[in-house]
């Protein structure tokens, strides 16, 4: 429990029983951004990884679950409104439902819980084959153009490049107004990115990469050698009803 507490980058083995499925010698962390960020005295996020200790280990084709507590959105439906609606216009996003969280005993209330932006969520998206490509989150508040060093690189300790992220964000500073449009394409799924752009202002997602620079993905698709965008905590769309997308 001490280190669950206070470590929250390395996971620390757990018992996990979902639906009366028993998964033993699971991995979890606390987890949570900023804004939703807790101690296990409240009501803390958590990171569940099934094979974390068991390579073979699953959870009906899963290896990796989170867990989010809400504690920005009362409701428990902005991210489960979010990534349905992204889905629904064809932009890659999380599968969300509800659960009651309990740990030791103690009920710590009802959580909304997330698929995890993996290797499972990038082969069902993209397809067999697709999920070797680089990914990047964009923490908050720098843009990947003028930061790439900023992107947090999943698997970077296994010898990734930045190299990708770097062409990209280089076309983007320096090709002419005349080749900007081509060169751009090139690297960048343009549809997506406009598409993703329009979403966060109907969704009034002010803390994503539109209007914050933050909470996002950034995937480097194999198929096109293009990048695609994807969006992340959406747990405060819906809210400011004076939010100006024009601003």
């Amino acid at each position: 429990l001490a280190a669950l507490e206070n470590d929250r980058e390395n996971r620390v083995p757990c018992d996990i029983v979902f639906d009366g499925i028993e998964l033993p010698n699971s991995g979890i962390r606390q987890k949570g951004g900023i804004g939703s960020v807790s101690s296990l005295a409240a009501k803390p996020g958590f990171s569940l990884k099934f094979d974390q200790f068991d390579e073979d280990q699953d959870l009906y084709g899963l290896e990796k679950l989170l867990l989010n507590n809400g504690i920005q959105d009362r409701t428990l439906l902005h991210e489960h409104i979010g990534y349905e609606l992204a889905r629904q216009l064809g932009i890659p996003a999380q599968r969300t439902a509800h659960a009651l969280v309990r740990l030791n005993g103690h009920a710590y209330g009802i959580f909304v819980v997330a698929e995890a932006v993996d290797d499972d969520f990038l082969r069902r998206w993209f397809g067999e084959g697709q999920d070797t490509g680089n990914l990047y989150e964009g923490p908050c508040c720098a843009d990947f153009v003028y930061d790439v060093p900023h992107m947090e690189l999943k698997d970077e300790e296994d010898g990734r490049l930045r190299d990708d992220l770097e062409a990209l964000a280089a076309t983007v500073r320096d090709a002419s107004d005349a080749d900007f449009p081509a060169e751009v394409e090139a690297r960048l799924d343009v549809r997506n990115f406009i598409l993703g752009y329009a979403f966060d202002a109907a969704v009034r997602h002010w803390d994503g990469y539109a209007y914050n620079v933050n909470n996002h993905y950034i995937y480097h698709r194999p198929a096109d050698d293009r990048f695609v965008f994807m969006p992340h905590g959406m747990d405060q769309i819906l809210q400011d009803v004076g939010f100006n997308p024009f601003e």
